[in-house]
């Protein structure tokens, strides 16, 4: 059990479980939308995303996000970049 002496020990504490939940989700969505799971997002993968989940966005702003997203010019985003950038 967690001994916490303050009030800013169990803020702390309390936001590091916070941070930890957080990532969690993250990472649980980024591989629902790494289908093949390649440990990267391809801009298909995404795209059947927002088809799936009824995003309305049409082609011009799909294809604006993706490549805000993808970094490195392979055409796909990777893992690294899709957590950090939460």
């Amino acid at each position: 059990m967690l001994v916490i002496s303050d009030f800013s020990e169990f803020i702390a504490s309390f936001l590091e479980n916070l941070v930890v939940r957080n990532e969690q989700v993250i990472v649980q969505a980024f591989k629902r939308i790494d289908k093949d799971s390649k440990g990267k997002i391809s801009r298909d993968e995404m795209k059947s995303l927002y088809v799936s989940d009824y995003i309305p966005l049409n082609e011009k702003d799909l294809e604006n996000v993706f490549l805000e997203a993808e970094q490195d010019g392979d055409g796909e985003v990777t893992h690294y970049f899709f957590v950090q950038s939460h």
